[in-house]
Formats: structure tokens, sequence, C-alpha cells
């Protein structure tokens, strides 16, 4: 029987293996990845098992869990003997998909969504696959931990050895993503997805329902990192944690930040309803970009009722929707959007996209509930 640490151990080791070793085409990297790939699937198959006994998993989804993600190991395996014969390495190396692609299907009939970011890539490569292979294993991980640790509000989490540094932050965030819930600015599928677990040193948070939408917020080492694909929600992000004083880099599909150990509690209070903030936020820009292009006041969408009940963000949505550019940057300069984030909005994104990105930012930034 594994202890919850060493569980979460193999996934710390898969993700880092699929980064670290994506350009490496030798004979120690393939063989790290190789004895990853043959210790995950025995550690997978008594994490479902588990969940089977406790009543959580059918007996026969539990069977079908296992085969298929065996079948997704094995797949990987092969890529790993051709591309080390050959010298690929693993972000060179194709991977067959159908056997991830049948057990994502499974994993979101049996909790609820997919796992699998990677199989919409075009080119399905290993690097993928480790992803996808260590994702569905973490998603499964955090349905087994629910049940073996301590509520933290409604959508919080408490394992044993937790600090009360992880404690206290999904307390904070299950306080913000309620209130968020209260005041309509989540979408009902995304409010169900949520979870804040508490372990050691750490915060490990779904986010949303999309494939792969969470944060980990790691006091041990003073750094956060969150995952989206979405480049409008990951630009705000990032401009919301610099702001607390976080240096972070844009990723291809994550914000990865350091610094976390230089927040004073009230920023730490700030980081929780930013990251509480992100559920459904592509969803609300969407909103806001649509509104001004018709012309609309963008308080009109999902914002509407927070906008009655909170004067303090009423500013942000003073603009004028016929001229989004010249609003973009009157708004921008009140709210100190600049560096790198500037630029990528301005040149990833259309006018009304940047105008309806730096009013969400405004709006996040400037929301607030009584202690």
């Amino acid at each position: 029987m594994y202890t919850l640490e060493e569980l979460y151990s193999y996934e710390e080791e898969g993700r880092r293996i699929a980064l670290e070793y994506m350009d490496r085409a030798d004979r120690i990297a393939y063989g790290r990845i190789r004895g990853w790939l043959n210790t995950i699937g025995r550690v997978f198959d008594e994490v479902i098992s588990t969940l089977v006994n406790i009543g959580k998993v059918d007996e026969n989804d539990g069977y079908y869990l296992t085969i298929d993600y065996y079948d997704a190991i094995n797949n990987a395996k092969d890529a790993v003997y051709t591309c080390m014969s050959l010298q690929y390495p693993p972000r060179e190396c194709d991977v067959a998909k159908s056997a991830m692609e049948e057990y994502n299907e499974l994993h979101k009939g049996v909790f609820g969504s997919g796992c699998a970011w990677g199989l919409d890539s075009p080119m399905y490569n290993l690097s993928f696959a480790l992803n996808d292979l260590t994702s569905c294993y973490h998603s499964a991980l955090e349905e087994f931990a629910k049940y073996i640790s301590k509520p933290i509000g409604r959508k919080g989490y408490e394992t044993k050895g937790a600090t009360e540094n992880a404690v206290e932050f999904c307390r904070l965030w299950d306080k913000y993503s309620e209130a968020m819930m209260h005041d309509y600015l989540y979408y009902g599928d995304d409010y169900e997805e949520l979870t804040c677990i508490a372990k050691k040193d750490m915060a490990q948070l779904r986010v949303g329902s999309a494939t792969g939408h969470r944060t980990i917020v790691d006091f041990e080492q003073g750094e956060l990192t969150y995952f989206d694909t979405d480049v409008p929600v990951n630009l705000v992000m990032m401009h919301l944690f610099e702001k607390l004083g976080l240096k972070c880099e844009l990723g291809p599909y994550s914000v990865d930040c350091y610094g976390l150990d230089k927040l004073d509690k009230d920023k730490i209070d700030k980081l929780a309803k930013y990251i509480a903030a992100a559920t459904s936020m592509d969803i609300r820009i969407e909103e806001l970009t649509a509104l001004i292009e018709n012309g609309r006041m963008p308080y009109e969408g999902r914002w509407a009722d927070a906008y009655q009940e909170h004067p303090e963000i009423r500013e942000c949505f003073n603009v004028n929707p016929y001229e989004p550019l010249e609003s973009y940057s009157e708004l921008t300069e009140k709210i100190g959007i600049t560096g790198k984030v500037a630029t990528e909005i301005e040149s990833s994104l259309t006018d009304t996209g940047m105008l309806a990105v730096a009013i969400e930012a405004c709006s996040i930034s400037r929301l607030e509930w009584e202690k």
C-alpha cells in the first residue's frame, strides 16, 4: 500500500521527465522514461483498486480503466524502443494515440471530464503521451485524495501532513470561489469540477472543467504554475500575478511564476482570489468581446449581477464600445498592463478582444467581498 505522499511523487516524476527529457535522445533520458512507464501502471492500478473498494468507482469501470491505461502505457513503451534506436527525442517521437483516446472517453464517463489534453495535437508525440499519462493519473489521484482527506469548506480537502499555509490557501480559495458562484461569475459545469487539495506545503487546484485546467501553488519551492490553453486568460492571469510581485514567464500552455515566498498575508489572500477568478474566465472574456463587437455595454453579460452588487468595479466598464482601441489604452493606463503582457495582448488579439481582456483584469483586481 502506497502512502499519499508516495502516490503524488509518481505524478511529480512524470511531469519532470516529460519536461526535462523532451529534447534528449540519449540512453539515460530514455532509461528514466522507460523506468517511469514500468512503474506508473502498478501505481495507477492501486489508486483505481482503492476507488473500487470504497465504492466510488464501479468494479467493471475500474477494470476497463486499468486495461485502457495499460494499453496507453504500452503504446508509449513501443515508441520508446523505436525512437531510442533511431535517436529521436520524445518531442519528435510519434506515438499511437488510439489507446489514450479510448481511455480518455472512459475516464470522462467515470469521472465527469477528460484528462488527456494532448490528443488535439495534430502530431501526437512521446512528450504529449507522457504528459497525458501523468494528467490522467493525477485526475484519478484527485478523486482518491478526496476520500481519505478532511474537507475544507465545500471544495477543499486537507490531506495528512498538509501545512498551515496549504490548508489556509485552500480555505481562502474556497471562500472566493463560493462568492464568485454567488455572483453568477461561473459557468455551472466549471463549478462542479472545482477542487483544492492541500498536501504537504502545496495546494493543488482544479480550476475548471477543461482538461488540464489546474494550478499548483508550491509554498516550499516558492513557485506557482497556472495551466491553461486559453491565451487571453493566461495573459490576464500573468498580469494579476505580476501585480502581486511575482516574477512570471508565459509558456505555451501555462504561466510559470516564482517569488511566492516573498508575498505577505494580504497578497496571498489576493492570490487565492485571482486563482478563483480563473474559473470560467474564458467564457466571461468571450461574452465581453461579443458585447463590445455588437456595440453593447459590457456589463450586460455575465458580469451584470456583480456590476450591480460591487460599485468598486463599475469604473472598469466605463468604456466606449465603438472605440475599443482608445478605450483599451485608457483602461490599461489606469490598471498598469505593461511589459510582455501588453505586448502579447496587442500582438495576438483584436481591438475588441484587447478591451475585453482589460475589463476582465480590471474587474478581478478590484472585486472585493466582506472579510
